[in-house]
């Protein structure tokens, strides 16, 4: 473990150079140029990437050390994968971000290629093949945690599993029974509170749940949770008491179906680029925009959706997020589903 962590502060060494390059490419008078941060955002892509894996690998290493030799070597093997590839990056990217910044010893490029070598990951392998219990190694949950993950894990091998295929391949919506079993479950009130009707315990417990969920699929499982998760936590941070009893209830008991509409054709990670405006008017508000990538917009029955109520210069200071009802689905009708919303100069 000694190698990794050296291989790691290496890697950390790198990677801030990077970062200290980029910031002094984007600079705007001491704020993030937007105009500049376009210019290099291949290279800004690569660096956040390598620096979520260095994160993890630190994080995963750490796990690794507190646990046995099993989660030692799965720590170790990852590790040397983050190095490789950001050692790539570097090759790639010589007169780039990397240009100046410093490289990896002899040590460490040993570590690397002896972590990664065919016997090394061979051995890894039929260690995790061998292992009939926690083959990725120990979590280390405590008897209540490891119950929420078996009874996740039982209902997606035998609920969400056999349709998964077919809903994936047909591009199908999730089943109106299947919805219902997950609302029996308590699938769409893990992350609201009982003083509004759901069954939040900790935040490990809804991270368990999705994970287990997503073992059968993440479109069908664990998507489920995470819907309505982002707009139980929007409305507890920024809604009134009135909203709060209006919405939560009803999410948690899986009787309005939520969906992201964040997302537009031209800002997806940069959102504080967004167009789709939101202008008051007699009565609320008139939303003019375009939405895409809307996970469950057509089965949802009501939109979390980010629009513009300031200006452009404002960026993200100028944006207001909205709860905006859609039609419902009629009752009776199959999994297929379609709707017409018409407004007068909308």
């Amino acid at each position: 473990m000694d190698e990794a962590k050296g291989a790691l502060a290496q890697a950390r060494a790198i990677l801030d150079a990077a970062s200290r390059a980029l910031a002094r490419r984007v600079d705007g008078g001491g704020r993030v140029s937007t105009g500049k941060l376009d210019g290099v955002q291949p290279e800004a892509f690569e660096l956040a990437r390598r620096l979520s894996e260095q994160v993890a690998a630190e994080a995963l290493l750490d796990w690794g050390t507190a646990h046995g030799p099993h989660e030692a070597a799965i720590a170790a093997h990852y590790a040397a994968t983050s190095c490789a590839a950001l050692a790539a990056w570097r090759w790639r990217e010589a007169d780039g971000l990397l240009a100046g910044a410093p490289g990896f010893d002899g040590a460490a490029r040993r570590f690397v290629s002896e972590a990664l070598a065919v016997d090394a990951v061979a051995t890894l392998g039929r260690s995790v093949l061998e292992r009939d219990n926690e083959p990725a190694g120990t979590l280390g949950l405590d008897g209540e945690h490891k119950a929420v993950a078996t009874h996740f894990a039982r209902f997606a091998d035998e609920r969400i599993a056999p349709l998964a295929e077919e809903i994936h391949r047909h591009d199908r919506l999730i089943p109106e029974a299947l919805l219902q079993e997950m609302a029996e479950l308590g699938v769409f009130g893990i992350s609201i509170p009982e003083d509004y009707g759901g069954s939040f315990v900790d935040h490990l417990t809804l991270i368990i749940a999705t994970e287990e969920l997503s073992r059968a699929s993440l479109g069908a499982g664990g998507s489920v949770i995470t819907r309505p998760e982002i707009a139980a936590k929007a409305i507890l941070a920024g809604g009134t008491e009135a909203q709060k009893r209006r919405w939560l209830p009803a999410l948690a008991r899986g009787e309005k179906i939520v969906s992201v509409a964040v997302t537009e054709p031209n800002a997806g990670s940069d959102v504080a680029a967004l167009k789709a405006s939101a202008r008051k008017v007699e009565g609320g508000y008139l939303i003019n925009g375009e939405k895409t990538w809307c996970t469950f917009a057509g089965r949802a029955d009501l939109f979390v959706l980010l629009a513009r109520t300031g200006s452009v210069e404002e960026g993200h200071r100028g944006l207001t997020l909205f709860l905006v009802e859609k039609p419902g689905r009629p009752a009776g009708e199959g999994d297929e589903y379609a709707f017409e919303h018409v407004q007068a100069g909308g």
